[in-house]
């Protein structure tokens, strides 16, 4: 009960967390390039980026990620403000979807995000959903785009 005043005072007086913002920004990205080209500049991308794929399907278009730590990558990510709670840990997870144009020889890379972030105020920790930015988006669409214009 102690914690609870205590949480409930110095909410009042202004540590309270706040939401995060809502990121206006592209997830798929067009190329036109043939759907093994856009596949080959993905899984580089994957490597030069270092992330460790969980699940790989060719077929489907699908490569997925576990979870994965996001410190020091806070560009990527709005958690809000944390308030009087300590920041224990943030992470990512993200898939990329490579999708077949139906009408062209082209693909499209779809990459959907999610991030959360684990806080603690003394022995009590949960999980806050976040938000992204459209950074990271930004850099794998980035990244495929130079290996698909290189010869």
């Amino acid at each position: 009960m102690g914690r609870f005043l205590i949480l409930a005072a110095a909410m009042l007086i202004g540590g309270c967390a706040s939401a995060p913002k809502a990121h206006e920004f592209e997830k798929s990205f067009p190329y036109a390039r043939t759907y093994d080209d856009v596949w080959a500049a993905v899984i580089e991308t994957f490597a030069e980026l270092n992330l460790p794929i969980a699940n790989v399907e060719k077929d489907s278009g699908i490569i997925t990620t576990d979870w994965l730590d996001m410190e020091g990558s806070d560009a990527f990510y709005d958690c809000g403000g944390h308030g009087i709670f300590t920041v224990e840990s943030t992470q990512g997870k993200f898939n990329v979807f490579v999708k077949r144009n139906a009408e062209t020889t082209g693909a499209s890379v779809l990459v959907n995000t999610s991030f959360r972030q684990l806080r603690s105020f003394g022995s009590d920790q949960s999980w806050t959903q976040c938000t992204s930015t459209g950074s990271l988006e930004n850099k794998i669409n980035g990244k495929i785009s130079k290996k698909l214009i290189a010869p």
